[in-house]
């Protein structure tokens, strides 16, 4: 009935169904807060590309890439005190 490829297939998404929760365990309030607004400027961007306003989509689509780096630049302070 089940092949071992199967077995195998249903093994490595269960798992990392799980190493995604360890994941985001992990991480502090201020990091979940920075992956939300990046994530949040990412949809409203790819959101006013597809009703038309593509300068507006560009200028917010920018702000993915600056809201990550300033979350890593805080991981980095948070480590270099510690």
């Amino acid at each position: 009935m089940f092949s071992k490829f199967n077995l195998n297939n249903l093994a490595i998404k269960l798992l990392s169904k799980y190493q995604i929760i360890i994941m985001f365990r992990k991480l502090s309030k201020v990091d979940l807060i920075m992956l939300f607004l990046a994530f949040l400027s990412l949809i409203t961007s790819e959101t006013l590309w597809f009703k038309g306003d593509k300068e507006a989509s560009l200028f917010i689509g920018l702000w993915v890439p600056s809201i990550l780096g300033f979350a890593i630049y805080l991981k980095l302070l948070k480590i270099e005190r510690k």
